[in-house]
């Protein structure tokens, strides 16, 4: 996390990846067995038309979303209270 940077939640920036990637009918999608989890991650990224997963697998979600230019310099995803409370019971 750094000083002076805004911070993202998991859930804002997951549905702007979503949002920038279903203009050119791709769509991000997590992982629900796995299997899946196993070949392509918990995160990777869909080709609608071609129903293939794309060469972005196995994402780290704030690296791509900056690549992506969805996360600006001045924004940090913000650590999850949910999952953070989730993991420790």
């Amino acid at each position: 996390m750094s000083t002076g940077t805004i911070p993202v939640t998991e859930r804002a920036l997951v549905a702007r990846l979503k949002r920038f990637l279903a203009r050119d009918d791709f769509r991000l999608v997590r992982s629900r067995n796995p299997e899946t989890r196993a070949t392509a991650g918990e995160l990777f990224v869909l080709d609608v038309l071609e129903n293939t997963i794309t060469e972005d697998h196995h994402l780290d979600l704030e690296e791509f979303a900056r690549k992506m230019g969805v996360l600006q310099a001045y924004e940090h995803l913000s650590p999850s209270e949910g999952r953070k409370k989730r993991l420790e019971i």
